[in-house]
């Protein structure tokens, strides 16, 4: 009988060992599926950052853009001070260079075309025909009368 104990003690203790690591094995799995959805959910997160980086730096290349452009709108306005419209005979408007002391920039008038839109273009003579001014970027013809040339204004 005591074989019989025995043997009923050690089957009870092999098999409080084998539910033990069945429920030691159940719990890894459940770490580990558990682990894979924080895994998954670190992924999910990683790509929201990339995503909002991204777009973080579009808005910070717009914001520089529009920066820039915001100072190339202040230097026109600084350079277009310089001119004043004027009006030529029989009624030709230009834009002529104003007389500022020590500036030794030669009279010229600008294209009223292409100053409206914010350029700086010159009208100019052609060889061909010596009473037409000629604007080089928008293809503007003035025909001042009496051959008038530039003057500081």
């Amino acid at each position: 009988m005591i074989a019989e104990i025995t043997a009923a003690y050690e089957a009870g203790k092999t098999a409080y060992t084998l539910a033990k690591a069945i429920s030691d094995v159940s719990h890894d799995v459940r770490v580990n599926e558990k682990v894979i959805e924080l895994q998954q959910l670190i992924l999910t997160l990683q790509n929201g950052v990339f995503v909002a980086q991204r777009e973080i730096d579009s808005l910070a290349k717009a914001k520089a853009d529009s920066d820039e452009q915001f100072k190339a709108y202040e230097r026109w306005d600084e350079e277009a001070a310089g001119y004043k419209l004027i009006q030529l005979p029989p009624g030709v408007n230009v834009f002529a260079l104003r007389r500022v002391e020590g500036d030794t920039t030669p009279p010229h008038w600008l294209c009223p075309k292409c100053f409206m839109d914010r350029k700086k273009a010159f009208l100019q003579k052609e060889h061909r025909d010596l009473s037409t001014y000629h604007c080089q970027n928008c293809k503007l013809e003035l025909d001042p009368e009496h051959h008038c040339t530039p003057q500081y204004v």
